[in-house]
Formats: C-alpha cells, sequence, structure tokens
C-alpha cells in the first residue's frame, strides 16, 4: 500500500481474526436489513476496512468505530454519513471520505472505522472499499465483486457462481474457493492462492504470485515484475505456455514439446485446458501439489 504522509482510517486496523468487538472499537450503528437469500448485498464505503460472514436470515450491519479521543471518533463517523437501507431484495450500505487533513490527524489521532456485516449465504455481494481492506468468510454461493483502491483482500471458504477481487494497490488472498471463474487482478501487490478449483486468472503489474491448485480447469497467471509459483496436481492434463527469466519444473511434472531456457509451450499430462504463465521480470516454478 502506498505511503501517505499520516495514516488512513482503514489502515489503523488490520483485518486479523479473530477480533471481537472490543478490539474493534465502540459501536456506532447497528442495523438489520430483510432481503434473504437471492438478493444482492452492495456495501461501498469511502474509507473504512469491509468484514462479511455468511449466516442467518437476514442482512446485520454492525459499524465499529475505534479513535483515542471518542468524541473526534464520533465525528469523524457523522462526517461519513453512513446510508443503510433495504429495497426489495437489495440491500446497501454507503458512506463517503472523512476528509482528514494533517492538522487534524496531528491533533485528535488516528481513527479506525469497520464496517462489520452477517449475509445470508445466497446473497450475491458487491464490496467497495476507496482506502481500507476487506475481509470474506463463508460458503456464499451468488456472485462475489470486491473492489478496493487502496487495501488488501482476503477470501475464504466461497463457493460463488463469480468472483472477481480487484486492488489498485494491495495484496490478494483466497483460501479454499471454489466458482467457474476467479479473476484477481491487483496493480501493485502480492497474490497468493490455496486449495482453488474453477478456471483461474491472475494479474499483479508488480508483485509475486503464489498459487495452489485443488481441481485443474485452466489457469492464466501472470506478473509484470515478480516471481509465480504454481502448485498443480500430478494428474493434471493441460496445454502450457510458460514466459520467464527462470524456468522450473519439478521432475513429477512432465511437459512434453518446445523446452527453452526462457519459453516452454507443450503438454502436460494427455493435454487439456490451457495454462498460461508469464512474467516480465522474475522466475517461474511448476510444483507438484501432492
Amino acid at each position: 500500500m502506498r505511503a501517505l504522509p499520516f495514516p488512513t482510517l482503514a489502515g489503523l486496523l488490520l483485518l486479523a481474526a479473530p477480533l471481537t468487538g472490543q478490539d474493534l472499537g465502540d459501536v456506532l450503528l447497528q442495523r438489520t436489513l430483510d432481503v434473504g437469500d437471492g438478493g444482492r448485498v452492495v456495501v461501498d464505503v469511502a474509507d473504512a476496512d469491509i468484514r462479511v460472514v455468511s449466516g442467518g436470515a437476514n442482512v446485520s450491519v454492525t459499524v465499529y468505530v475505534r479513535a483515542r479521543d471518542d468524541a473526534w471518533g464520533r465525528e469523524v463517523f457523522e462526517r461519513m454519513a453512513f446510508h443503510v437501507e433495504a429495497s426489495g431484495t437489495e440491500a446497501r450500505i454507503e458512506a463517503t471520505d472523512a476528509r482528514i487533513d494533517g492538522r487534524d490527524w496531528r491533533r485528535h489521532g488516528g481513527v479506525g472505522v469497520t464496517a462489520v456485516l452477517r449475509v445470508p449465504a445466497g446473497a450475491a455481494l458487491d464490496l467497495t472499499s476507496a482506502d481500507g481492506d476487506i475481509d470474506v468468510e463463508g460458503a456464499f454461493a451468488e456472485a462475489l465483486l470486491v473492489r478496493t483502491s487502496d487495501g488488501d483482500v482476503r477470501v475464504r471458504g466461497v463457493r460463488p457462481t463469480r468472483l472477481e477481487l480487484r486492488s489498485s494497490d494491495g495484496d490478494l488472498v483466497v483460501e479454499d474457493a471454489t466458482a467457474p471463474e476467479l479473476r484477481l487482478h491487483t496493480s501493485d501487490g502480492d497474490v497468493r492462492v490455496e486449495g482453488v478449483a474453477g478456471r483461474l486468472d491472475v494479474e499483479t503489474s508488480d508483485g509475486d504470485v503464489d498459487v495452489r491448485i485443488r481441481e485443474f480447469h485452466g489457469a492464466r497467471l501472470r506478473s509484470g515484475d515478480g516471481d509465480i509459483t504454481l502448485w498443480l496436481p500430478s494428474d493434471a492434463d493441460a496445454d502450457v505456455e510458460l514466459r520467464g527469466e527462470d524456468l522450473s519444473i519439478e521432475r513429477a511434472l512432465t511437459i512434453r514439446g518446445r523446452i527453452g531456457e526462457h519459453r516452454i509451450e507443450g503438454t502436460l499430462g494427455a493435454g487439456g485446458p490451457r495454462l498460461e504463465v508469464a512474467t516480465g521480470d522474475g522466475s517461474i516454478e511448476l510444483r507438484d501439489a501432492r
């Protein structure tokens, strides 16, 4: 994440589980919305962390604020103008930028704001934070779209019809996820994927990529300036193209075709879904995921 002259609101809180309400701060907003399975939950907060877990029949929203100066924390919360509403099958949680300048920071200290949601597993999620981390956990079965301009994203245990994670400046982590297609793009950060099934599309302009695939259905992995390590099932079948400064393939994974120092094209096993791995200035390692 980029360096700022003073800490951001969301940057003062790490999404490290487990965190209790006391860890997150004081509750300044609490609402329950009737949406249910098959609905859609949209969160767009300018300067806060977002945590979402699956469960329950309704959408519960709790906003925590942590500050050294309680009155200042409440003022920041009020500046953000949280708006929470449900209309039909859609719930919306929105907040604006609190606009804290360096003078406010020096006078009052930092403020951490976290929106915590419990959402039915059958609801679709569309989550956006302009400057905060986003954490999602649970067996969500509908579309899952996550975007942050300056923050990390972590997703665990999801089973969506569509998964898309984007960060302009942050790391992406996906653990135990199954989807027809998983798209993970960050402009400046590392990507770590463990235990996924589905077609995978990963891209980072400047960062390392570490991917462990549970069921291979095709993959495209790219880094402009970083190393890529891919762990594949030993029985995977793929049409392979690798491009990088240094290529390394574990002996258990046999590729037949054109083998060069910086480029490999061929078939793994009997051939099958396309596997494309490329880095502009880094190494590529293929490893057996046994």
